[in-house]
């Protein structure tokens, strides 16, 4: 029956992720305690189950209350599962309320730069911040500002955004999103130069709203991944809950991951 059910799920043309083998986990659990039960006159295999049993409940005791993002230890635990799952295997924007508490803990006047997965609303928490990168999840309608100014402050991004799942920049920053940006970036100063009407592409066209807007939000995805690749290598200031990426980073920083040059030493793919 597991390897039936097994076969079916991992062949379905439905995919709505790891919750289609939830119900294997029972008919494992059920084999494994036969199979245990049935050794256990020996004391070795005894002391291993119990040890397991003793960390299975020391784990779960670690991830309460935060099971939705729960990993086990060979995985890096609640605050390295991100590394292999994101979306609704770890983040479901869950730790807004957390940012928030974090804030208010905080009390300073740094600006707030967001990038958030997840369906909930910032300002419903009284989070006032600055959203970037994340146009597919910003429910707020016309308020959004396509490519904001950024400045220093403090860039709080969501797990899912941070691997960069949603956004026009899939994966590594590769040669071909390096030539796009700087394709892109001195028309976007331009455009906020000049502030004329009608607006033109990079390439001179004249360009429809429906146009601009696709450019704006490509810049503005592009601008993200830079960022993010800028800060590949640097560790959080802050993790806020087990989702949440707090960077905290100065204009001269800001400034330089958006402007400086690649390092000699980077190759592309």
């Amino acid at each position: 029956m597991l390897l039936v059910y097994g076969a079916f799920s991992v062949h379905s043309t439905l995919n709505i992720g790891h919750r289609h083998i939830l119900p294997m986990y029972a008919v494992a659990a059920v084999l494994a305690g036969g199979v245990a039960a049935a050794h256990l006159r020996s004391r070795v295999l005894a002391g291993g189950v119990a040890a397991l049993l003793l960390a299975h409940a020391a784990a779960s005791v670690r991830a309460r209350p935060d099971y939705l993002a729960y990993f086990n230890e060979l995985a890096g635990g609640s605050a390295g599962g991100y590394r292999y799952l994101v979306d609704s295997s770890l983040d479901w924007g869950q730790d807004l309320p957390r940012l928030r508490r974090w804030l208010d803990a905080r009390g300073d006047r740094d600006p707030v730069f967001l990038s958030y997965f997840g369906s909930g609303s910032p300002r419903y928490y009284g989070i006032a911040a600055t959203r970037i990168g994340d146009t597919y999840f910003d429910f707020s309608g016309g308020e959004r500002q396509l490519v904001p100014p950024l400045r220093g402050g403090w860039f709080v991004i969501s797990a899912t955004m941070w691997q960069r799942v949603y956004t026009h920049v899939r994966g590594p920053w590769t040669a071909r999103y390096e030539a796009r940006y700087q394709v892109l970036r001195p028309w976007i100063r331009q455009l906020n130069a000049t502030l004329t009407a009608p607006a033109h592409g990079p390439d001179g066209k004249v360009l429809t709203t429906g146009e601009l807007t696709d450019l704006l939000i490509d810049f503005e995805h592009l601008r993200f991944g830079r960022l993010c690749f800028f800060l590949r290598d640097r560790a959080p200031d802050a993790r806020i809950g087990a989702t949440l990426f707090a960077f905290h980073l100065s204009d001269a920083e800001v400034n330089y991951c958006l402007g400086a040059p690649l390092p000699a030493d980077v190759r592309l793919p």
